[in-house]
């Protein structure tokens, strides 16, 4: 026999004797489960929340427990959002409080007609080439 044919015959001697172990232990152990309980098995992780099934699940966040009622829940959120605490959008910040206004919306109007008559206003590429603004009816 050649050393080639050796090394081979040692190989798949050591194969098959790993695989015999591998399964007499499994059966030793009482490990072999039927497809049934597998499949039991399975069915009952994924409703325990314990088996990921796709990467928009993950991870898996399980409901908590709450001894509080929705009504104060809102309150709580309503009295952060005064208050500054709640994170804000890019959109949103910095928030900027509202100014308050003495003039009427034609007031305002009519000092932005005449801004922009003066030529004080900066025009955007949408107003080129420059236009008289009409006042709003």
């Amino acid at each position: 026999m050649s050393t080639k044919q050796t090394v081979i015959a040692v190989a798949l001697s050591i194969a098959a004797n790993s695989t015999f172990v591998m399964h007499a232990t499994a059966t030793e152990r009482n490990v072999e489960k039927t497809r049934a309980e597998v499949i039991a098995e399975m069915v009952q992780a994924h409703k325990d929340g314990l088996m990921n099934v796709s990467d928009a699940e993950y991870p898996r966040i399980l409901a908590a427990a709450s001894n509080k009622t929705r009504a104060e829940v809102i309150a709580e959120m309503v009295q952060a959002r005064k208050d500054g605490l709640m994170n804000v959008p890019d959109a949103e910040y910095p928030r900027i409080p509202e100014a308050a206004s003495n003039k009427t919306r034609a007031e305002v109007i009519a000092e932005m007609v005449q801004a922009h008559n003066d030529g004080l206003m900066v025009l955007s590429d949408t107003e080129y080439p420059r236009m008289q603004l009409l006042p709003h009816k």
